[in-house]
């Protein structure tokens, strides 16, 4: 009876104690509402550039130092991971009528020099779309706010076609 007694108390701390707990809400979507709300506070275009930059670099970063996160948030079953790279804010480039890309420094690291090219000179127009939890008509928009730059700067341009055929190298 006494093992049997031992069993069960083992079976249930193991069980209990080798879930991981976590909780449902991500550093980083916390981490990203504070930072629009200081976006929205940006005056000038060239502030507003100036954070969009070095918030692209720190999105990037943020999962080489949460490593154990990006290889969970990778596996099979997502939705137990509260934090996955679908939760960073997401950044895309329009700089011709039907052309953009999606500045991602995790799928696409050449754009990195490309980043630092941004200014006030080459860029027209930012849009933000933030995200909205009651928004039911957007099911792509769950979890995620988005910020849109838009250029017609020639040489800017030039450095986007560079950039993408060195990705296309690689």
């Amino acid at each position: 009876m006494r093992k049997i007694y031992w069993f069960f108390f083992i079976l249930t701390n193991s069980v209990g104690y080798g879930q991981h707990i976590g909780n449902d809400i991500c550093s980083l979507q916390a981490a990203n509402k504070a930072w629009i709300a200081e976006y929205k506070k940006a005056v000038t275009l060239d502030e507003r550039i100036e954070m969009i930059v070095e918030k692209i670099i720190t999105d990037d970063r943020f999962f080489d130092d949460y490593q154990e996160v990006a290889i969970l948030s990778k596996g099979t079953d997502i939705k137990k991971v509260p934090c996955s790279e679908s939760c960073s804010i997401r950044f895309g480039m329009i700089y011709s009528k039907n052309k953009g890309l999606v500045l991602d420094l995790k799928r696409n690291p050449e754009f990195e020099d490309l980043i630092y090219e941004f200014a006030s000179e080459n860029i027209d127009r930012i849009d933000l779309n933030e995200f909205n939890e009651k928004d039911i008509y957007n099911p792509y928009a769950l979890k995620r706010s988005g910020i849109v730059l838009y250029t017609e700067n020639k040489d800017l341009k030039k450095k986007i076609r560079a950039a993408l055929k060195e990705h296309t190298k690689s």
